[in-house]
């Protein structure tokens, strides 16, 4: 009886051992499958910034979320490290769009760092041009692409969006762009894509940065 015993104490905790792995391998599985789709989801999003012309990188500037809000918050994208230098401070609405280090609709040829071609694409006045698809939400700004062509898609200029994965699920998706000078470099657009958990939002599955070169790009 002793001996029975034993050996059913035994097979149980055999047992468990083997559920336990299952639970363990199936957990690790679904896990590395998200971050998987949203590694793509990451990928996708910069691809939509590699085909534009560089004057063309920007946020929609009514779109930017309160200096309060996550996205402020995670400075980390837009500051990196806090050897970064500079520090960039997050976007304020109050101050002139060229004179700090966000990439806007609002920053012109008139920026204070210098490179005429580091600005978004030269504006005119939307009247006469409604045909036209207007990037801006609200405001009198709201402006068009001057060039005559048309504007970057929206998913281009949301800092803050929803995306679809390959697995079906959806991902939060928030786009930084900021100026940075390499030492002695000529200014330009860093671009950090940030894919988050959607069953964790403070939770980030994925994280890509570019840096886009406007005397390599058109």
């Amino acid at each position: 009886m002793l001996e029975l015993l034993l050996a059913m104490l035994v097979l149980n905790i055999g047992i468990f051992a083997l559920v336990g792995a299952f639970n363990a391998g199936t957990v690790a599985v679904s896990r590395s499958r998200q971050i998987a789709s949203a590694t793509a989801v990451a990928d996708k999003q910069m691809e939509v910034y590699r085909s534009l012309e560089n004057c063309s990188l920007w946020l929609d500037q009514w779109l930017l979320p309160s200096s309060s809000s996550a996205y402020a918050l995670d400075t980390y994208d837009y500051n990196g490290t806090s050897a970064f230098s500079p520090q960039i401070p997050y976007w304020n609405a109050g101050s002139s769009a060229d004179s700090q280090y966000w990439v806007t609709d609002g920053l012109d040829a008139n920026n204070a760092f210098g490179q005429d071609n580091l600005a978004s694409c030269a504006y005119i006045s939307q009247s006469g041009k409604q045909t036209l698809p207007l990037t801006s939400t609200q405001g009198s700004s709201a402006n068009i692409d001057g060039l005559g062509m048309v504007t970057p898609p929206s998913s281009a200029v949301k800092p803050v969006q929803t995306v679809a994965g390959p697995d079906g699920t959806h991902y939060t998706v928030d786009t930084y762009i900021v100026l940075v000078q390499p030492t002695a470099g000529e200014w330009t657009k860093q671009v950090t894509v940030v894919v988050y958990d959607p069953q964790n939002s403070s939770r980030v599955l994925a994280r890509e940065v570019s840096i886009f070169d406007p005397t390599l790009a058109p």
